[in-house]
């Protein structure tokens, strides 16, 4: 996703990609049977909140997560038929 994409995305619960330097520049989006368990067990183990999941403009439904080390992910199920 292009920096300034997840900026728009998750707005300033995240230092800016494009000033920043040493943070991570990626995002692993992982499409899951069940992203609200996904979700429950990565906060539980220690993940930070970003964005709950919820409908997205490309059609999927996600949530954005961010690991203790400062990694951004992403769990989703797909609604496009």
């Amino acid at each position: 996703m292009p920096s300034q994409g997840i900026k728009k995305l998750l707005g300033n619960v995240i230092q800016d990609p494009q000033s920043a330097n040493g943070i991570p520049r990626a995002e692993i989006y992982l499409r899951v049977s069940n992203p609200q368990a996904a979700f429950k067990r990565s906060l539980e183990a220690g993940a930070k909140l970003l964005s709950p999941i919820e409908k997205r403009e490309w059609g999927d439904n996600a949530g954005y997560l961010q690991d203790p080390d400062g990694h951004i992910f992403a769990f989703a199920i797909s609604q496009r038929l």
